[in-house]
């Protein structure tokens, strides 16, 4: 059956549907543009739809009760925590002219200095990342891997269009032990997921243009260094240009609250989307609760696992497509230096920590638990940190040895 377009500016209407199962929809209103998600990109693409058309013509479906899907700050214990991303970097002047907008710009604060430290965690524990000339003397890479990073400016760049990802290309450029090392640490910082598998083109389009235009990155970045010397420009780096680490004063979930409060009549919280179809002339959203919504045009701001649950009657491959992109778990852990704590280390802080958090995730269940004791008796295990006196962390480091060994005990 064929819904005629209905303009309504002051209330909202019913009508029934029966689709070619019988089934009956119920549809509560008829919208030019539907977004599904309340997260930070379905707010910007609602902020900027409203510009366009009327505050009634655009709808936006989230099933949380708050908006900002994982961008929500909170304070506990007299501290601030993010839920999700902590700052931005203020390099993307679009992202600054939508702040400006949102009438957040005298809101925000720049990250302390200490923040400019990055550091590797490597077997001897944590290691500062340092631009040269100090990088030749670090531990991180080999003298081979230094040797052939150092090749980089003579390695051939790419010629034909096949897609590359983001650890193939700089295992060719830069080769793979800085591929493992450094660019898989920084693109798991990034985007929290796995080098082998995202797209260069797509991550890092600055990368594939700088090898492109100027055959190499060496290459290209001191061609950069000299356009902005001439311009008096910062050149940035292969990612993009430079930028701070910024937030706001009241953290990142001041962005979205303020975005949401924009366009608050727009939006419909504890409304989770539970199938989209297609009738031919209109998107048909459904809910949980039976409501649904038909829409001109439709979109996703979903993640894309969530997309495949909903989509699956859509014809075409949206469902089989979005069901192949691999989404990683990530876990947001906030720490902080409090000097009252008992456990407060004064030797150590933000520039300088002697202390930090590792990754821990199940691997699987071991058959049967080895007790120290058991441990102790084992002299291959000798030099095991586990074994020596004093040494009781909750989370120790192991060698690739040791642990073989261990799971042969099994």
């Amino acid at each position: 059956m064929t819904l005629q377009y209905l303009q309504m500016q002051t209330e909202r209407f019913l009508l029934t549907l029966k689709t070619e199962s019988q089934a009956v929809i119920t549809i509560k209103a008829h919208k030019k543009v539907i977004v599904l998600g309340a997260g930070i990109s379905g707010l910007c693409t609602a902020n900027r739809l409203c510009e366009s058309y009327a505050s009634d013509e655009v709808l936006v479906l989230d099933g949380a009760e708050k908006a900002g899907g994982y961008i929500q700050s909170e304070r506990v214990d007299g501290y601030l925590c993010d839920r999700g991303p902590n700052g931005f970097l203020s390099k993307e002047p679009l992202t600054l002219e939508w702040i400006e907008e949102l009438g957040l710009s005298g809101e925000l604060v720049r990250a302390n200095e200490a923040s400019a430290h990055r550091f590797l965690l490597l077997e001897d524990g944590l290691v500062e990342i340092q631009p040269p000339p100090a990088f030749l003397f670090s531990p991180i890479l080999s003298v081979k891997g230094k040797l052939r990073l150092a090749l980089e400016p003579f390695i051939s760049r790419k010629t034909d269009d096949a897609p590359e990802s983001v650890w193939n290309f700089a295992s060719r450029r830069i080769g793979s032990e800085a591929a493992d090392t450094l660019v898989s640490a920084m693109v798991l910082g990034v985007f929290g997921g796995d080098a082998h598998g995202l797209s260069l083109a797509h991550c890092f389009p600055r990368m594939a243009e700088m090898e492109s235009k100027h055959g190499g990155l060496f290459k290209a970045m001191l061609a950069k260094k000299k356009e902005a010397k001439a311009s008096g420009t910062s050149a940035g780096g292969p990612m993009g240009p430079g930028g701070a680490l910024t937030t706001f004063k009241e953290g990142m979930g001041r962005l979205t609250c303020v975005a949401a409060e924009k366009i608050a009549d727009s939006i419909e919280l504890n409304a989770q989307v539970e199938r989209v179809t297609y009738d031919q002339e209109h998107f048909v959203v459904t809910c949980a609760d039976g409501t649904s919504y038909t829409a001109d045009s439709l979109v996703s701001a979903l993640p894309a696992y969530a997309v495949g649950d909903i989509a699956w009657e859509l014809e075409g491959s949206i469902h089989d497509a979005a069901g192949k992109v691999e989404c990683s778990p990530l876990v947001v852990v906030c720490t902080a230096f409090d000097k009252k704590d008992k456990h407060y280390d004064a030797k150590s802080d933000p520039g300088n920590p002697r202390w930090y958090l590792v990754d821990v995730k199940y691997v699987k269940k071991f058959k049967r638990t080895v007790s120290l004791a058991e441990l102790k008796q084992c002299e291959v295990l000798e030099d095991m940190q586990l074994v020596r006196k004093g040494n009781r962390l909750s989370v120790m480091p192991v060698t690739e040895q040791q642990w073989e060994f261990i799971n042969g005990m099994l």
